[in-house]
Parts: C-alpha cells; sequence; structure tokens
C-alpha cells in the first residue's frame, strides 16, 4: 500500500477518528494503543493504522459496540 494511498484513508477516517472516544468513554473504555510505529519482530504486523481500546468488562465492550453512539 502506498504511503499517499494510507494517507487519504487516515484523512478520511478523521472526522470518526475525532469523536469515538467520547462514544466508549461512558462505558470505561480508554486507548491503550493509538497510531505510532509498530516495531514488527515476526510475520506481517499490523496493515495500517493499529487501535486498541480497553474496557473494564467484555460486557462494557459489548454495550458500547451495540450502542447507538457507536
Amino acid at each position: 500500500m502506498s504511503q499517499s494511498f494510507r494517507r487519504q484513508i487516515c484523512e478520511a477516517i478523521k472526522p470518526y477518528s475525532d469523536q469515538v472516544e467520547s462514544t466508549f468513554r461512558h462505558y470505561g473504555g480508554r486507548f491503550i494503543v493509538r497510531g505510532g510505529e509498530p516495531d514488527i519482530k515476526e510475520g506481517f504486523g499490523a496493515q495500517g493504522r493499529l487501535v486498541i481500546i480497553q474496557f473494564d468488562s467484555l460486557k462494557n465492550a459489548q454495550d458500547w459496540y451495540n450502542s447507538p453512539e457507536y
């Protein structure tokens, strides 16, 4: 994937990424990883931007995923 194509994808999701944190904060969600350059030791690793959100429980994560805010 070319760098310019990745940049276009990042710009296209910017409105979503700017607002998504406010949708999961109420459910106890918080960013663990958001972007950055991965240091891949084996295999192919993540393709594109890596985002990991942690929740206090699986139920909280499911409630957020199924919420009208998301």
